[in-house]
């Protein structure tokens, strides 16, 4: 599958938060329900897909064994299926757009927009948008005609109030780090030649 620039560099610059192979049984002890994982795609996260989509051992059920097989670009066309959206391309600010999707990946993809949403709402001090954690023309548009730098600031500071309010001391400094790594100036800088 060919994807564009700013989805590659983003999906590089999302590997950096998102580990290679955690089994099983390290993820139960550390309180992850998404069981084992691989290069942030989760046991569960398979299963939720269906069998014939993401059995990548080809042995008719989804297991830990489909997680030990995956690769990268079994990862890449994961996360540009069910994580990304072809409106992303269209946001005018790299940093929001590198925000939403690593925190779709790590909470949701409806809830990162849904939260989003939100937030313009809250700027706004209306309700233009439909909370509804659906990324269409409506949240692209209202999005580019705000200052990028009040979005990007108030959408990180509710990220983190969300991942506060989970109450999970194991993940809360990995998911603060995540959240708080900005794309590098030279990434950001060849995303905005797109």
């Amino acid at each position: 599958m060919q994807y564009s620039d700013r989805f590659e560099r983003l999906f590089q610059h999302l590997l950096v938060d998102e580990g290679g192979y955690l089994p099983q049984d390290k993820a139960v002890k550390l309180g992850d329900s998404g069981g084992a994982t691989k290069y942030g795609i989760s046991l569960k996260f398979l299963k939720s897909v269906g069998v014939k989509e993401v059995d990548f051992n080809n042995d008719g059920i989804i297991n830990e064994k489909d997680i030990i097989v995956l690769n990268k670009e079994q990862a890449k066309e994961l996360y540009y299926r069910y994580f990304y959206s072809p409106l992303y391309e269209q946001i005018l600010d790299i940093k929001i757009a590198n925000r939403l999707f690593n925190f779709g990946v790590n909470a949701g993809k409806k809830r990162a927009v849904r939260l989003l949403q939100i937030v313009i709402n809250k700027i706004l001090k209306t309700k233009l948008l439909k909370e509804d954690g659906v990324f269409g023309n409506k949240t692209l548009a209202a999005l580019n005609n705000i200052d990028p730098d009040i979005v990007y600031l108030n959408y990180r500071n509710a990220i983190e109030i969300f991942y506060r309010s989970l109450n999970k001391p194991n993940f809360l400094k990995a998911w603060l780090n995540r959240l708080y790594r900005s794309i590098s100036g030279s990434v950001a800088n060849l995303l905005k030649k797109d």
